[in-house]
């Protein structure tokens, strides 16, 4: 799939799709354009961010709606987190946001999680209240005029036809978030809209409208072949487009070689460098296995490796979106004495316990890069998206469980130095919450 982008990025100058619905102040082409490059390859899976609903019945969704309704206030700076992880208290936090919003006093923020209605690390309010305000808004279909458009040009440049019903959903989805925003910010009127996840294109558009600075944080690795944050020459941040005012990065070695149309901002997060206190008895990680949802790959390469070398300690590390799955892995697993992992044990702490990390896709391959790990990239599918990173001297390309065991016992670490992970910034936080 990474031979597509610098195509598709021709694409889009040649048929001026960005200047789709410009004079309407719509940016059409910008929030269709990611679903439709990750169409190109439909084994690939959609990095498309889903909110996991939690179970609540009807009367208790009331309560935690007019729980939320009653904390809202003007006039503050609004985080909206994903909080996915988990303190050895049980209180969920987002890792992305969490140092900023510590550091932002508590009397000027107000937090909205995304993903849970559990009680979190900060003072947060669920998202409940969101969906409750999106009912009361409508959208227009995609017009056909721009329909045509956008599929002549992806139909005569990659020869695959698009689907106009899920187009027309997406579109329909991003202008009711846009409204639904739109009505709330004019009202509470936040000083700073800022986001830890990715694709929340209808709030930026709102805080657009409205002049509120807007902010995403860089939760995830970001490549050159990672739609959402590569754009073609010559698109701007005054282009007709739904992105952050400004990127908040954790190192600065990210994305230099890619167009990112955005003020770039190095905060740091000190998470990156910090265990997180667990019970887990962990030994020593002869080969650490990254999951990535979708790559079933790298789990059948698992099993190979530990059928045949069975001395092997091997690691399967879960990505979160695979953690509601974690019975499956044990039953594929099953007598191989694999040790599959959650969110029990950090990141960090798994590394430093590794000899080698294995991956197809993963932002972990960073972390591991900044740990000086040997790292094996499983040469299936998609894996030239790290094409950039092949002359590292760490990384080995394999294709099955001997290139493993022979990286594990032939190849030696090098050390180099990198700056994807930075230490927090207290002065440019400052500067961020001013």
């Amino acid at each position: 799939m990474s031979e597509y982008i610098d195509i598709f990025h021709r694409m889009e100058l040649k048929y001026n799709l960005f200047d789709l619905g410009k004079n309407e102040g719509i940016p059409y082409w910008d929030f269709l354009r990611g679903s439709l490059y990750r169409s190109l390859n439909l084994q690939h899976p959609q990095n498309v961010k889903t909110i996991n609903k939690e179970a609540y019945n009807r009367l208790q969704r009331l309560f935690l709606i007019l729980k939320s309704v009653i904390q809202l206030r003007k006039n503050r700076i609004w985080f909206f987190t994903y909080s996915r992880e988990e303190d050895t208290n049980g209180k969920k936090f987002d890792k992305t946001s969490k140092e900023l919003i510590l550091y932002c006093k508590p009397s000027r923020r107000i937090v909205v999680d995304l993903k849970t209605a559990k009680p979190t690390v900060y003072p947060s309010i669920n998202h409940f209240f969101l969906s409750r305000i999106k009912t009361r808004f409508t959208s227009r279909e995609l017009p056909q005029s721009i329909y045509e458009r956008i599929s002549g040009a992806f139909e005569d440049t990659f020869h695959v036809k698009t689907d106009y019903n899920h187009l027309n959903w997406l579109y329909k989805a991003y202008m009711k978030d846009y409204k639904c925003y739109l009505w709330l910010f004019k009202h509470l009127k936040p000083q700073k809209i800022i986001i830890s996840l990715n694709l929340q294109k209808g709030q930026f558009l709102a805080a657009k409208k409205l002049k509120i600075p807007t902010y995403e944080m860089q939760h995830a690795g970001i490549m050159h072949n990672y739609i959402e944050y590569s754009y073609p020459p010559g698109i701007m941040p005054n282009s007709n487009i739904a992105f952050a005012d400004n990127y908040i990065m954790l190192g600065k070695d990210w994305g230099m070689n890619q167009n990112i149309p955005t003020n770039r901002i190095v905060l740091g997060n000190n998470s990156f460098f910090e265990f997180i206190p667990t019970k887990f008895n962990l030994s020593k990680i002869d080969v650490l296995f990254i999951g990535s949802p979708g790559y079933v790959e790298l789990s059948d390469l698992a099993l190979k490796l530990k059928k045949k070398y069975f001395e092997l300690n091997v690691y399967y590390k879960l990505h979160p979106n695979e953690f509601l799955d974690k019975n499956l892995f044990q039953q594929k697993f099953y007598g191989t004495n694999i040790k599959i992992i959650t969110g029990e044990v950090s990141t960090l702490e798994l590394l430093r316990q590794t000899s080698i990390v294995l991956i197809l896709q993963s932002s972990v391959l960073f972390e591991a890069i900044t740990e000086n790990k040997r790292i094996a990239i499983l040469r299936k599918r998609d894996y030239e998206i790290y094409k950039d990173f092949f002359n590292n001297p760490n990384i080995y390309m394999v294709d099955n469980e001997d290139d493993v065991v022979n990286v594990l016992n032939n190849k030696k670490t090098v050390i180099t130095k990198s700056d994807y992970y930075s230490r927090f910034d207290k002065k440019v936080a400052d500067e961020i919450l001013t």
